[in-house]
């Protein structure tokens, strides 16, 4: 892989280990939940003042399919994090094995980092070291913090 890849390959395991952490079961109510005319109506309640409204707007999306998409993106969440803590092991394990064992289980096709690559990342994330664009190493950052969501 040329430095530019590396980087993309680097920067889509970090992006993912990173919104991992970050992503919350039901911060609001989204397009999945909440049909336009509902949304609007929650919204201009608010705008309002009007508790009532919003109230009845918002029981509304409460319906036994919305509560099965909620199981489900649970269920993904719960896998998205095992995944997480599988690639931060094998990152601090500096484990290749387990790193590629992790990314087979990506539904998305993320580019996987050679032995090397891998070893170099794991190398830099252990002394606080973030890629931070093509040959750009040196940017510390704490992985314990939540900077990045670990």
């Amino acid at each position: 892989m040329n430095k530019a890849t590396t980087f993309v390959a680097v920067v889509a395991v970090l992006g993912l280990l990173a919104s991992v952490g970050l992503v919350a079961a039901f911060g609001g109510v989204d397009e999945a939940f909440a049909t336009t005319d509902q949304k609007t109506t929650m919204q201009q309640a608010i705008a309002n003042n009007d508790y009532e409204a919003w109230k009845a707007a918002l029981v509304a999306t409460l319906t036994q399919e919305n509560f099965d998409k909620l199981v489900v993106r649970h269920q993904a969440m719960a896998e998205r994090q095992e995944l997480h803590n599988a690639l931060q092991q094998a990152i601090a394990d500096k484990d290749y094995q387990a790193y590629t064992d992790a990314m087979q289980t990506l539904k998305d096709a993320q580019p996987v980092l050679t032995e090397d690559e891998f070893n170099t990342l794991a190398d830099n994330i252990a002394n606080g070291v973030v890629p931070m664009g093509p040959g750009m190493m040196g940017h510390h950052m704490g992985f314990g913090g939540h900077h990045m969501g670990w």
